[in-house]
Parts: structure tokens; C-alpha cells; sequence
């Protein structure tokens, strides 16, 4: 039986996680941002979850009250997931990451780590709220490109003679 968090139903505040998939691509593309992931981790606060999956963490925080991201997902040069901000879906419907003592698809056990008190998870700080919208605004944009693009075709004017052709 695993346990989960629904990150969009938590009260009185919703919860959100920053799942590190891969940490030797994730903190260095951290890094570029000026977020220090050791720091995250090691933080007295911090509240850590891992899978026993190899290079595989979660931090979980808080969110302001009624405020549901959308989750997005950070590809790597390998163009495999390396990090994933989660709270929701872009219609406010909930993310969710499994809990201790869940029992991962690998067979692996989640285990809490970290210094910080699950029950009462830190604010998510500043430097990885402005990078996570951000990356919203991103994805945003590629979406709306990609529609416009699919809905931009050019009337092509026809000569008189295509005309009396038709």
C-alpha cells in the first residue's frame, strides 16, 4: 500500500515538489540560475525525499495560500527529464508524489531525509518560485507558437486562368 500527496488539495496551503530526476544535470542547470541545490538540500528546514532511485531526490515546500502552479519539466542534454517543478495541471487540478513508506517501481523504498518537518514543509524560496514561473512563461510561449503556426496558412491568390479552370 503507498501513500501519496496531492499537492493542489493540501490545506490550508498547498504543497509543491522540486523532483531532481537526474541531480548531475540538475544542479549544475540549476546553478546557471544562481540556485545553489546543495544548499536546498542541506537547508534546516529542508524536507527531502528519496525513491533509493540513484541521483533521485524531491524537496517538498508550501506554496501562498490558493496557489497552484503548473507542473513543468526541465529535458536535459541527454533529453531525458532531469527536473520537474510540481504542484498541478494548467486547469488547477492536482500533481501528486508518493510518500514514505511507499514502495517504488523499482522495488526501492521512499525514505524522508532531510531536517525539516514534513508535516510542516518550509515556503518554496524565492529564487526557485521566479525560475519556475518563468519556465511557465517559456512553455506558454512554445505552446501558443506551435498553435499559431498550425493555424497560419496563407490564402494563395489564383490567376484568372486557375480560375476558369476550376
Amino acid at each position: 500500500m503507498n501513500f501519496g500527496l496531492a499537492h493542489a488539495y493540501c490545506k490550508p496551503r498547498p504543497t509543491c515538489a522540486i523532483d531532481i530526476d537526474d541531480y548531475r544535470e540538475a544542479k549544475p542547470w540549476l546553478s546557471d540560475k544562481d540556485i545553489d541545490l546543495d544548499a536546498l538540500l542541506f537547508s534546516e528546514d529542508a524536507v527531502v525525499i528519496s525513491s533509493g532511485k540513484k541521483f533521485s531526490l524531491k524537496l517538498i515546500y508550501r506554496l501562498r495560500p490558493s496557489e497552484i502552479k503548473e507542473s513543468i519539466k526541465i529535458f536535459g542534454v541527454s533529453q531525458n527529464c532531469i527536473l520537474e517543478f510540481r504542484c498541478g495541471t494548467k486547469d488547477k487540478k492536482t500533481a501528486q508524489d508518493v510518500l514514505p513508506p511507499s514502495i517504488h517501481p523499482s522495488g526501492t523504498t521512499y525514505q524522508w531525509y532531510g531536517h525539516g518537518d514534513p508535516l510542516a514543509p518550509p515556503s518554496l524560496p524565492k529564487t526557485l518560485r521566479i525560475v519556475w514561473e518563468w519556465q511557465i512563461e517559456e512553455s506558454n510561449k512554445k505552446r501558443h507558437d506551435k498553435q499559431a503556426v498550425k493555424y497560419n496558412h496563407q490564402s494563395i491568390l489564383e490567376s484568372p486562368r486557375q480560375v476558369a479552370t476550376i
